[in-house]
């Protein structure tokens, strides 16, 4: 078996490929224990590649899963094979576990304190009033659409969402292996920038579940602070530049709709 590791935001992307079964545990379960006690406890295992999988390794799942939520972390498992699919079916499994058709949407099942989106101006405050998500996955991109900083995308929340920009916050985590976080507070002021070109992912309330819209564009407006935990917030606007005509013309009228809604409701003043 062959197992692939990558990371976004604070979650542990592991890839299984092949078979997993009490052969080649040992091996494997040692790594992914030294990960979780060096902190990796919010692990994702995508296992749309693994073929096989005994009953040895399925009682691991489960210790994993039980170390990462005494830790404060968890386990979710995403595009399971048909096979495995089959045999968590068969157990009950499905019941244990998180199961989720993407890595992004593995990913945002982790983020608890994700609150709703919201209309306003650059400097409106979080609504939590309305239902939605406000996760957006962002990377650093250069004028051809390259990664600057790795592929893997980091993970900011919405505040507010206007035609034709979106304002969201960012935790700057703390320097670390470059590997796994190459944008932190030692580089982030030459990282993040206005000007800087951004590529982005979000879902937005009331659309499609599994729908995702892909924006990209160029850095607005950046500040940073402290915040209640003492750890570095950003807050970024940017401004989107290429986006699909339907994901405009949704995005548009999302947008619309809201204003129209505060305004029957006579709240024009109020959040909404």
């Amino acid at each position: 078996m062959k197992v692939e590791r990558k990371r976004w935001d604070d979650v542990t992307i592991l890839n299984f490929i092949g078979e997993f079964d009490a052969f080649n545990l040992p091996s494997f379960s040692e790594k992914i224990d030294g990960m979780i006690e060096q902190g990796d406890t919010k692990m994702l295992f995508n296992l749309r590649l693994l073929t096989f999988i005994n009953s040895s390794a399925l009682g691991y799942l489960l210790k994993v899963k039980k170390r990462c939520q005494e830790l404060g972390g968890d386990l979710v498992l995403v595009q399971p094979s048909k096979f495995i699919k089959k045999t968590l079916l068969t157990l009950g499994l499905q019941e244990v576990f998180g199961i989720y058709d993407s890595d992004e949407d593995g990913v945002l099942s982790f983020q608890q304190d994700v609150v709703t989106m919201k209309l306003g101006g650059k400097d409106a405050a979080v609504d939590e009033k309305l239902a939605g998500t406000n996760a957006i996955m962002f990377r650093v991109v250069d004028e051809e659409g390259n990664d600057l900083f790795g592929h893997n995308p980091q993970i900011g929340r919405i505040t507010s969402l206007e035609d034709g920009t979106v304002h969201f916050k960012w935790q700057v985590p703390a320097p670390g292996p470059r590997h796994l976080v190459p944008i932190s507070t030692e580089n982030f002021s030459s990282a993040v920038h206005p000007g800087t070109r951004m590529k982005a992912k979000f879902r937005q309330p009331f659309a499609r579940k599994s729908h995702y819209f892909d924006i990209g564009g160029l850095v607005s407006r950046v500040t940073s602070g402290q915040n209640e935990e003492g750890a570095t917030e950003a807050q970024v606007s940017m401004d989107w530049q290429e986006v699909s005509d339907d994901d405009r013309a949704a995005l548009s009228g999302y947008i619309a709709d809201m204003k129209k809604f505060k305004d029957v409701l006579g709240k024009s003043g109020e959040q909404v």
